[in-house]
């Protein structure tokens, strides 16, 4: 995919809302949480798409900001707020 139907699909998926952040932990060797880092997956509806796939094709066609739209630019420093609200330490979200 790539070119035109590569721009067309990541358009569909913004639509569909098909991409989803999570957060995977980081610790000290000792165990302790000293961050997380937030993954973007795109759960496309016919393939499984590498995150490396997506976001390359992202920046081939031009619409790079497509990624950032749905929550690689502000929802990981949300979170990690979110969870010092509730009680947790502060730690940091890449």
């Amino acid at each position: 995919m790539s070119g035109q139907d590569g721009r067309r699909a990541l358009r569909r998926a913004l639509e569909r809302d098909e991409f989803e952040l999570y957060y995977q932990p980081r610790s000290t060797s000792k165990r302790c949480l000293v961050g997380c880092e937030a993954l973007l997956r795109w759960q496309h509806r016919a393939r499984a798409l590498l995150p490396e796939r997506f976001i390359a094709l992202a920046e081939e066609t031009g619409s790079y900001r497509a990624d950032r739209r749905v929550g690689a630019e502000g929802a990981p420093a949300d979170q990690a707020r979110a969870w010092q609200k509730d009680g947790f330490a502060p730690i940091a979200v890449w």
